[in-house]
């Protein structure tokens, strides 16, 4: 690690302690997760500098083809939940789809595609105050019926307990 990245770090670090030892207030829990959170993208930045593609350092085109996934997958922010969708941005099967990203992450292109359909429901129930309807519009669900099965089936529990729960 660069000595300028390490200062980053040593700076962070000291953040997320003073947070810490804080006496408690409002919105602390949520001021020391964004803090962890810009620290993870200083991380994200140092790898893609170090693991960037050179002469020496060729990537696989799996792992081009899964970055390229999860910049879509991002740029639809959860809106899109069918591998086929984008399988067909990319211009490829859905069963190489999944098989690149299985390669690059462990995980296949669908559970990429709930954990993000996931993540940005429960962000957006927690952080807004859009109705549950307003919500499942948003991120192109069918109906509020159906929205409510996926997020029952993904949390184990309704919408309105979801959001209640934070």
């Amino acid at each position: 690690m660069e000595k300028e990245s390490l200062n980053i770090f040593n700076y962070f670090y000291e953040l997320v302690k003073l947070k810490i030892n804080q006496s408690p207030r409002q919105y602390r829990k949520e001021v020391i997760h964004s803090i962890l959170r810009a620290m993870l993208y200083e991380v994200y930045a140092d790898l893609d500098r170090v693991v960037a593609p050179t002469e020496d350092n060729l990537i696989r085109q799996g792992d081009l083809l899964f970055r390229r996934f999860l910049k879509l997958l991002e740029e639809n922010s959860g809106k899109e939940r069918a591998v086929s969708y984008y399988a067909k941005e990319l211009c490829v099967t859905p069963k190489y789809l999944s098989y690149a990203c299985k390669a690059s992450s462990q995980k296949t292109a669908l559970k990429w595609i709930h954990d993000y359909t996931t993540e940005s429901i429960r962000y957006q129930l927690k952080h807004s105050e859009k109705s549950i309807k307003e919500i499942s519009d948003e991120l192109n669900f069918p109906n509020i019926s159906f929205f409510g099965k996926y997020v029952k089936t993904h949390f184990g529990m309704s919408p309105r307990a979801v959001r209640k729960s934070f």
